[in-house]
């Protein structure tokens, strides 16, 4: 290290029990406009120049660097040189360089440096939503060479998208309204959801012709939200007409494995084509329609059986199923009864009710939409219950609020 010291002003005092001044590689030059002066109480010695040995330092390097053990697809986190060799300078900080490993792949090098905050060097890295696959992420501080020691290493963890899609036949058929507001209700009640984030989920109610179209459709959304390999679903809903085979598109013809002498139902062999990979957590198909979940090797029974919905609850109708503004109990309106106003008030549900009990659950209160737990049980028809089945067995019989429900 060279350079100057100047030192200016009209008295300079300095004074400590010993003063030594070393020119190592050039000349002490005292100048004055007046007088020199040099005092000793003993004596003025003048000796040939002896060198001075350099204080040898001791390498920096990172000791430690502390990070997190485990990292998001997407998500930024802060990596810390914590510890060093010796007592580093706040300059010698500034030269803490960053590299990092993927799985076992060759160590990359970062451009830019960290930040220096007090004793300790700090570095913000984005997980990159290419790491999906990759399993670890080894992140090392350095002034030379990276080290496994001054390193930390972090499991990769890639959470996918979950697609929730809730199908509803669009076509000129009474009841056409009453399933889109039934797909809708479905929808706002995910997103209302303590479970739902937005960040993770992704709620779709496409319209459909025919039953069929499900088949294309699915794959459309995996490569929207980036591919089969980064997407699983969650839930797969058909809001339709239906029977003991299933939803029915009366106006469409299925050209996928329709039923014979029917092709307004899709036949087992179209079901099993449709691509599907499950999240791992309580995935769900649910059909809304008509006697879709009886027993007896009922539809939503023989569904559960397929290779493409296994480990998956499948849902279905008891009996036939009727409009109501509640998931637990059978209540309507005049107006909805006539076949309008689903889209004006309220909730839409699909419920298992029985016949001839219309008049029964048609409500002419004001306030039919926002009714209290007393009064639905006074004066309203239970809703017959929906069964579940999963790899072919029963495995629940309850009413539809138990996962879709406005009021929770």
């Amino acid at each position: 290290m060279s350079g100057t010291i100047i030192k200016t002003g009209e008295i300079i005092t300095k004074t400590a029990e010993k003063i030594m001044l070393n020119a190592t590689n050039g000349d002490i030059i005292l100048n004055a406009a007046k007088s020199v002066v040099i005092s000793s109480d003993k004596e003025i010695v003048y000796n040939s120049y002896e060198a001075v040995e350099q204080e040898e330092k001791e390498d920096l390097l990172v000791k430690k660097v502390e990070g997190p053990t485990e990292v998001d697809v997407g998500k930024e986190y802060t990596f810390t040189a914590a510890e060093f060799s010796r007592k580093a300078l706040p300059a010698e900080l500034q030269n803490v360089k960053w590299a990092y490993q993927i799985d076992d792949g060759a160590i990359q090098y970062f451009n830019n440096p960290g930040k220096v905050i007090g004793g300790v060097v700090t570095k913000n890295i984005h997980i990159d939503e290419n790491l999906w696959d990759n399993k670890t992420l080894k992140v090392y501080a350095y002034f030379q060479n990276p080290a496994d020691d001054a390193s930390v290493e972090c499991e990769v963890k890639f959470v996918p998208i979950e697609l929730l899609l809730i199908f509803y036949i669009d076509e000129d058929h009474k009841g056409n309204t009453l399933m889109a507001e039934v797909a809708q209700t479905r929808l706002k009640n995910i997103k209302n959801s303590d479970w739902y984030d937005s960040n993770i989920h992704k709620v779709h109610c496409p319209p459909i012709q025919s039953i069929d179209e499900i088949i294309k459709i699915v794959p459309k959304y995996y490569k929207k939200y980036g591919g089969k390999e980064k997407v699983v679903v969650k839930e797969i809903g058909v809001v339709s007409h239906s029977g003991g085979d299933g939803p029915i598109s009366y106006e469409t013809e299925i050209k996928i494995c329709p039923i014979k002498d029917w092709p307004h139902q899709m036949d087992m062999c179209g079901w099993e084509q449709i691509e599907l990979t499950w999240a791992k957590e309580d995935p769900i198909c649910v059909f809304y329609g008509c006697n879709s979940g009886r027993k007896n090797n009922g539809f939503a029974m023989r569904i559960s059986k397929l290779s493409n919905f296994r480990d998956v609850e499948v849902w279905g109708q008891s009996t036939s199923s009727f409009p109501s503004f509640y998931p637990d109990y059978r209540v309507t309106s005049l107006a909805r009864s006539m076949g309008t106003g689903w889209d004006i008030r309220g909730h839409s549900y699909l419920v298992g009710g029985d016949g001839g009990k219309g008049w029964d659950a048609t409500s002419y209160k004001p306030n039919k939409d926002t009714l209290d737990e007393e009064t639905l049980k006074k004066d309203f028809p239970k809703a017959n219950p929906m069964n579940c089945y999963k790899n072919g067995t029963h495995v629940r019989e309850t009413h539809q609020g138990y996962f879709n429900d406005h009021r929770k």
